[in-house]
């Protein structure tokens, strides 16, 4: 019998896979856990996580397909900065500045520069 792994664990197993770049490891314990909802309960730090993950492994479009899944009450600043952060990667300027545009609007960007 082993031990049941509680979600810190498997965060803390999912950090460890990103410090090493182990991003498509880090993305299917994520994953995993997202599956399982009546068991874990992911916040909008974790849901962030996994949509950087996401972008990392399989792209933008991958990343903006999950990001329209995600529930609007669940989207906030660490949600929005994450989709930023995957569009500003990969050099998606005109998508970069709608959506600061569309943050500066939900009051996410206040003290932003141009």
């Amino acid at each position: 019998e082993g031990k049941e792994l509680t979600k810190c664990d498997l965060c803390t197993v999912a950090k460890e896979l990103r410090k090493y770049r182990q991003f498509r490891l880090a993305l299917e314990v994520y994953e995993w856990m997202d599956d399982r909802i009546e068991r874990f309960w992911l916040s909008s730090s974790d849901t962030a996580v996994q949509l950087d993950l996401t972008a990392k492994v399989r792209g933008v479009s991958s990343a903006e397909d999950y990001f329209m899944r995600i529930p609007d009450a669940k989207k906030d600043g660490r949600i929005y900065g994450a989709l930023l952060s995957a569009y500003v990667g990969s050099k998606e300027r005109d998508k970069a500045e709608s959506l600061m545009d569309l943050l500066r609007n939900k009051g996410y960007a206040n003290h932003a520069q141009s």
